[in-house]
């Protein structure tokens, strides 16, 4: 049986260990000074799709062909972030995952399961799609 007095020090702990949890992490402070800028993502067939963030959370995606010579598709959307997620309505999907290659017949879809990571080191902002496959935008100075 728990003593009163030991209820309220594993509540103190309890409650302890969630703030440090909740105030460790990504915040929207976070999110509208690194997010916003210019993505990059090389599709292992050679297209290259870029994904622009503005500060209002909308973006705009540009998928080139090979060697960037031509523009394919040009989509616009808007996104939500929730701490490090991050959901995109209006995205175009364009990459066929199991083959690494571009779908044949792009679509709009709500884009849900990805996140970013602030920067670390020389690494800059990342927004990850599927880590396990590498389908990662980096952030690239627009002057770039």
């Amino acid at each position: 049986m728990i003593k009163e007095n030991d209820k309220f020090k594993v509540i103190g702990v309890l409650i302890f260990f969630c703030l440090i949890l909740f105030s460790c992490g990504y915040s929207k402070e976070d999110a509208e000074k690194y997010l916003p800028g210019k993505y990059f993502y090389e599709i292992p067939s050679g297209e290259i799709q870029t994904l622009k963030i503005n500060s209002d959370f909308t973006f705009k995606q540009t998928i080139y062909s090979k060697n960037k010579k031509n523009v394919l598709y040009e989509n616009i959307g808007k996104m939500y972030v929730d701490g490090d997620e991050i959901k995109f309505r209006n995205w175009l999907e364009c990459y066929e995952l199991a083959d690494q290659k571009m779908l044949f017949k792009p679509y709009n879809a709500y884009a849900t399961g990805i996140y970013w990571i602030k920067p670390k080191g020389d690494e800059g902002v990342q927004i990850v799609k599927f880590d396990q496959t590498n389908y990662i935008f980096k952030k690239r100075d627009l002057s770039n």
